[in-house]
């Protein structure tokens, strides 16, 4: 277990030298129209990107490790519909699938799927969720993973349409399988079999499904070709009784952040946040491939008011699990965000903390898309952004971090990809912005001097941005737009069992940002059904069109996350 003592990388520790960006050029739209594309790794290290251009055209492009990306090559269009919110699966051995929705009208939207044979090959799009199995209804989230013989798992949730008001009343999630021989089956419960939260396919092509249902955490395992076992529980959700928040926010003594990582051997580790008295704690439970789960150890706490933010998990060939983690405490009128990264080898052994990079002094910036990924030799690399800069660090196979490293920065937030790093330490990272894809390269030094604990910086420092191991002179931030007051309407249901009539109000909110919305009761066959509706007041200078989202919450009923864009 390891708490709040961390050790700081110190300046003197061995340099890593990155290769200049190489970027996909001459094909993502640079006004604006593509959507963020994304982009997955093979064990040999080629790169696969996907994007959406105008809505209508989905393309793809290929980088093998060191080389240039191939010219774009269009896989799906469409001149009567749209297509948006892309996913993308690429397994070690090389095939690929690309996931996305297709909006066909106000009422009606699909999950469409496209995919890579090993002699890469694109197949036609074709629907997860045919319209016959469903009223009209709209997609608004999905998962998708690929097995490494070509099986797909897919799974959604959905929205149904009140004719009348249009308005989306309540919703469901399921998911479904596409076997070898190319079938889909029946569309089931994603919660009952084990898929609401997470899907994680080992070497063998056996899945590994984990849901999360009002605080409680249950796991169900498929075999490749097989179906699904019945769930077993990993956490129980808290008690009811007296919520410990006054304005009735998301009870914190529940399982939140969960994370699912499973090697190609199938070994597991599974790991979320949860208050436990006064303090925050991270915890874990593990299970070897065909053995049983173990018991839950608690890797990381936090007291004192300070909170806990579990970002990434990656677990290695021999079973060893590396999270990287923000803690975050309040430092009079500003907030202090630390990156910090932990390893272990075995139940109950964490290493002490090790903070990745200079704190974050702020009331508004945060680290993000924080990801991290772990060679089966031991080399790591995770990486992350912060107020428009990307960064990354490298460990060495004896575990030992290489101070971070400054690698690009944009104006347009960046989205950091799962980062590679292959066996004797080639590591890659990818990220992407509105237009364009970017890359660099750097090898894992395999062994460094051990780190010794140094004080924590001054707040009030502000160190250079750390470029191959040598501090690099102050350079600009991307200019920062000014922020604008946005109100978003909201409509959404919540619903539970364990309140026996609807409360007067219900409560949104997205970051800072409160509203009370009005509350009236609705039909529901199963539970109490309550719809929530009004508007918040967000600041913020996104541009329009960038998702947001909002929690909506209410004594006694399930938070819904609210998925929307900003108007």
């Amino acid at each position: 277990m390891v708490t709040g003592l961390c050790l700081l990388l110190p300046a003197t520790a061995f340099a890593t030298e990155w290769t200049a960006p190489v970027a996909l050029t001459g094909s993502l739209d640079r006004h604006g129209n593509s959507f963020s594309p994304q982009v997955g790794v093979d064990a040999a290290g080629t790169a696969t990107a996907v994007w959406i251009q105008n809505g209508r055209l989905a393309y793809t492009s290929t980088r093998p490790a060191g080389g240039a990306w191939s010219t774009p090559m269009v896989i799906a269009e469409t001149s009567t519909t749209s297509f948006t919110e892309l996913k993308l699966s690429v397994t070690p051995n090389g095939r690929a699938m690309a996931v996305w929705i297709e909006r066909r009208d106000n009422y009606w939207s699909a999950v469409q799927v496209v995919t890579r044979s090993l002699d890469g090959v694109w197949s036609a799009p074709e629907d997860a969720q045919p319209e016959r199995d469903y009223p009209k209804g709209l997609t608004y989230h999905f998962g998708a993973n690929l097995g490494p013989s070509g099986e797909v798992f897919v799974s959604w949730g959905r929205g149904f349409v009140e004719m009348v008001h249009g308005e989306i009343l309540g919703g469901e999630s399921a998911a479904a399988t596409r076997s070898l021989a190319g079938v889909w089956g029946a569309a089931e419960s994603a919660i009952g079999a084990g898929v609401g939260a997470a899907v994680r396919i080992d070497g063998q092509g056996d899945a590994l499904g984990v849901s999360v249902d009002d605080g409680r955490v249950a796991s169900a395992d498929r075999p490749a070709s097989g179906t699904w076992s019945p769930r077993a529980t990993l956490v129980e959700p808290p008690e009811p009784g007296t919520e410990p928040r006054p304005d009735g926010g998301p009870d914190p003594r529940a399982a939140d952040r969960v994370s699912v990582s499973v090697n190609r051997a199938g070994d597991a580790v599974v790991a979320w946040q949860r208050q436990v008295g006064e303090e925050m704690r991270i915890e874990m439970i593990r299970r070897p491939k065909h053995g049983a789960w173990g018991a839950i150890e608690t890797a990381a706490t936090a007291a004192g008011g300070a909170s806990l933010e579990l970002d990434a998990l990656d677990l290695s060939a021999d079973g060893t699990a590396t999270m990287v983690f923000v803690e975050q405490r309040d430092a009079g009128a500003s907030q202090v965000s630390r990156l910090l990264a932990s390893t272990s080898a075995s139940a109950g052994s964490w290493t002490t903390p090790v903070e990745l990079t200079t704190p974050l002094i702020s009331n508004l910036a945060r680290f993000a898309t924080v990801s991290v990924g772990v060679a089966d030799t031991g080399e790591a690399i995770a990486a992350w952004t912060r107020a428009g800069w990307v960064e990354a660090a490298l460990r060495s196979s004896d575990g030992t971090w290489a101070p971070a490293a400054t690698l690009g920065a944009s104006p347009s937030l960046p989205t950091v990809f799962r980062p590679t790093v292959l066996p004797g330490g080639d590591a890659t990272l990818y990220w992407g912005d509105a237009e364009t894809v970017h890359a660099r390269s750097a090898k894992a030094p395999t062994s460094a001097p051990t780190p010794t604990p140094t004080p924590s910086p001054s707040a009030k420092a502000t160190p250079a941005p750390i470029v191959g191991g040598v501090p690099a002179p102050p350079t600009p931030l991307p200019p920062a737009k000014r922020s604008r007051p946005v109100r978003i309407p909201i409509a959404t249901t919540l619903s539970g069992a364990r309140a026996s009539a609807c409360p007067r109000a219900a409560t949104a909110r997205a970051g800072s940002s409160t509203a009370q919305l009005s509350v009236r009761r609705v039909t529901g066959k199963r539970s109490l059904r309550c719809r929530a509706t009004g508007s918040i007041v967000v600041k913020t200078a996104a541009n329009r069109g960038t998702a947001i989202r909002i929690r909506v919450f209410a004594p006694g009923l399930r938070s819904v996350l609210v998925r929307t864009r900003v108007p």
